[in-house]
């Protein structure tokens, strides 16, 4: 299913009518809408606005009700209806049935229920997953202007498309090309620089600018996935080999009462198969539990965005984990099978315990797997370290403002049609209500807290650029706040004065800078009453200097900022921050009430402390998925490396048991037989750390820029590794050394 990307509705109207090999075409937006609860809370949630055609394309069958009509996907006739997502009836309305014909109230305007998509529906963006739908007709009722439907210049749709059955993506890509090609010539005003691009549907996922990219990331988890079989598998057989070694006399005695080797191997095979199909049930039941934490994690991500992980474990997924554990118990029990029901029958009653036939290539390929299986473990391990670390560095690194006893509450005017001159007044008597409350210190408001995806951008150029002409700055972060901000958030003001209530669209534009952008605009100089330009049509006076910070990522260099009034550049969404004695939420519900009251419509999202926007938000989304994604390997590869080296001592054990038994009977003590075995444990386990702690040393320099206030190359959190590596290996390596150590040296003698 082919997709045509950010079209207007114009240009996807003259597209469906004329272009050839499709079936038909659908176009969706999402955006943000303001629902109105039976509590009479505004919260902000998405929405898909849709064609009519939008489920009948896709294929979709409502769960209950229906779809959209065509009359209410036309964009000059109001249409109050709305389909709501399988999860968002379940969690939030009960999942009731009755649900169909009700009425909800969406940016002020009332709408009916008129159907509920089905579960396993999960739309058409990856990892979106929109609360509701909407047809384009509902913008009509919801907002005031809706001129920009008619742009062509308005690329505000997505769009996608359904070929005809006779039809090949070759053939769509040319025939896109040549509709497009007439849509350009008919206005080339508006088409003229535009082109148009035809990708298969999962290309597009969930941009074409990252096309490719997830597949990519899919192909490199199932090779880790493949290895990490390989090695259990590898570890399986050795264990299995070790084993059989020990029953060669009992394979022999069966051999010899008319066993034959078909039916020795059908055994031997039969117990690999059992052992793989207990792996393969205990497996599923990890990916169950981890499927559900996964989710978990990722719905306490606070990203603003309706962000949803569809991992569901079915019957499916069931059945090809077995199929693939029990298969891999076949394969890894195989060649043990084999060789153990080979070899001279008369030898294996004679000699049943010697088993002198593994070979020195054999054990070591076996001591090189496990010496990899440790260095790869030690990596892991040392990565898992290094972000550990990291994420308890980002409470104490100076971030340039305070997290604790902060609370932040988001609104979106914008979304009800609230214009600035009333989204101003909204504010005034927002702060006011605010700091009128008991327990609050200070209170401000800005444009979007640090770390959010709201977070704007401006190139920043000094007067004597602005004067040369430049049009390109450096790319600069900035705060539309308003006085009393740097308080709330507790940042410090270095020199000059705050942003006051008298800086307003009357009064001339001013601005404070951080550490960092005084000193790279004016090195050496006092910065107050310095200018510089945000835009070639926008001069900003320096009137204070604020403390360095972070803004965009918490790993990230010193970067240059600055903070303008939001009375100066008023923004649509915004974020009120309040200092709090004592517990933040305890304020959570009273300013929920407060802008209920003051602006009903106007939704609420993103109320949480500081410490939670900073510990769940994106400033540490990366680090903390990959702390735990590389703690779990970390572990999962020293917990292989373990049974690794446990399968290859003890399978070194039971050929040396006549040996053993030499050294005991001449008076050889326990002690040093244990250390034999053990120093062989040991001598893998180093060699493999050695060679870890290398690859470490080089992997550092790919994850050092997320680090945070820890070096790539700490040797504490290498130490750490190091030893504990060392202590799993001793663990392992412990059994069958005592059991070398229990050899009775007439019987080892008598069965040789």
């Amino acid at each position: 299913m082919p997709f045509l990307m950010n079209l207007s509705y114009p240009n996807y109207e003259d597209l469906r009518d004329d272009l050839e090999g499709f079936d038909d075409l659908l176009a969706y937006s999402l955006r943000p809408i303001s629902l109105t609860t039976a509590d009479g809370l505004a919260e902000r949630l998405y929405a898909y606005t849709v064609s009519a055609n939008y489920f009948d394309v896709l294929g979709v069958r409502m769960r209950h009700g229906r779809g959209f009509d065509v009359d209410e996907g036309l964009v000059d006739t109001p249409a109050t209806v709305v389909v709501l997502d399988h999860g968002y009836w379940q969690s939030r309305l009960g999942g009731s049935p009755d649900v169909v014909g009700s009425n909800v109230e969406i940016n002020g305007v009332r709408f009916t229920v008129v159907g509920v998509a089905p579960e396993e529906f999960l739309g058409v963006e990856s990892m979106l997953g929109p609360q509701l739908y909407l047809p384009l007709g509902a913008l009509v009722a919801i907002e005031d202007d809706v001129a920009w439907l008619q742009s062509r210049r308005a690329g505000a749709f997505r769009v996608m498309g359904r070929l005809a059955d006779d039809f090949e993506p070759a053939q769509a890509a040319a025939s896109a090309a040549a509709a497009w090609e007439r849509l350009r010539q008919a206005h080339p005003e508006d088409n003229g620089e535009r082109g148009v691009v035809v990708l298969p549907e999962r290309a597009g996922r969930p941009d074409p600018s990252a096309a490719g990219q997830f597949a990519g990331i899919a192909v490199i988890f199932l090779v880790l996935v493949a290895l990490v079989l390989t090695i259990a598998c590898t570890n399986v057989a050795n264990l299995m080999l070790a084993r059989a070694t020990g029953r060669v006399r009992e394979i022999a005695i069966r051999s010899a009462l008319g066993a034959g080797r078909a039916r020795l191997v059908r055994q031997l095979a039969t117990e690999s198969a059992l052992l793989g199909l207990a792996g393969g049930v205990a497996g599923v039941i990890i990916a169950i539990w981890s499927a559900a934490t996964l989710r978990s994690v990722v719905s306490s991500w606070q990203l603003e965005l309706p962000v949803r992980l569809p991992l569901h474990i079915d019957l499916r997924v069931i059945a090809f984990g077995l199929v693939i554990a029990v298969g891999a118990g076949l394969l890894a029990g195989l060649l043990p099978a084999l060789r153990a029901s080979s070899g001279d029958l008369g030898l294996g009653l004679n000699e049943g315990a010697r088993g002198a036939s593994g070979g020195r290539q054999r054990q070591r390929a076996r001591s090189v797997l496990v010496v990899a299986q440790v260095m790869v473990s030690v990596v892991l391990l040392v990565a898992a370290g290094l972000f550990v670390r990291s994420l308890q560095n980002a409470r104490g690194a100076q971030l340039g403002f305070e997290t604790e006893d902060r609370l932040l509450v988001s609104f979106d005017p914008s979304v009800v049609g609230v214009d600035p001159t009333e989204g101003q007044e909204l504010h005034r008597q927002l702060l006011a209500r605010t700091r009128a409350l008991p327990g609050v210190i200070a209170a401000g408001i800005t444009n979007a807290p640090v770390f959010s995806p709201r977070s704007l951008m401006a190139e920043v150029l000094d007067e004597e650029q602005a004067a040369l002409g430049d049009e390109r700055g450096t790319l600069t972060p900035y705060f539309s706040v308003s006085a009393g901000y740097l308080e709330a958030a507790g940042t410090r003001l270095l020199r000059g004065r705050d942003l006051r209530d008298s800086d307003t669209l009357d009064s001339s534009r001013v601005a404070l800078v951080n550490e960092f952008m005084a000193e790279q605009l004016w090195p050496g100089e006092d910065p107050i009453g310095e200018r510089f330009f945000a835009a070639p049509d926008e001069d900003w006076e320096v009137v204070g200097v604020v403390e360095q910070g972070k803004y965009t990522l918490v790993w990230e260099d010193p970067t240059p900022a600055f903070f303008i009034p939001v009375a100066q550049e008023y923004p649509d969404a915004a974020t009120l921050v309040v200092h709090v004695a004592g517990n933040p939420l305890d304020l959570a519900d009273p300013l929920r009430r407060a802008l209920s009251e003051l602006a009903p419509t106007v939704p609420v999202f993103g109320v949480m402390t500081m410490d939670t926007h900073l510990r769940d938000g994106r400033a540490l989304m990366l680090v903390r998925l990959a702390s735990g994604l590389v703690t779990a390997f970390g572990l999962l590869g020293i917990a292989l490396a373990t049974v690794g080296l446990y399968g290859v001592i003890a399978y070194s054990v039971t050929q040396r048991v006549r040996e053993f038994g030499v050294r005991i009977a001449l008076g050889a003590a326990p002690g040093s037989v244990l250390w034999m075995v053990l120093r062989q444990g040991f001598v893998l386990a180093a060699i493999g750390s050695a060679l870890g702690v290398l690859l470490s040393i080089a992997a550092g320099r790919l994850v050092a820029p997320l680090l945070i206030e820890v070096s790539a190359t700490d040797p504490r959190i290498f130490g750490a590794g190091v030893a504990f590596t060392l202590a799993t290996a001793a663990v392992a390596s412990f059994v069958p050394a005592w059991r070398a150590t229990r050899v009775d040296p007439s019987v080892a003698l008598r069965n040789e």
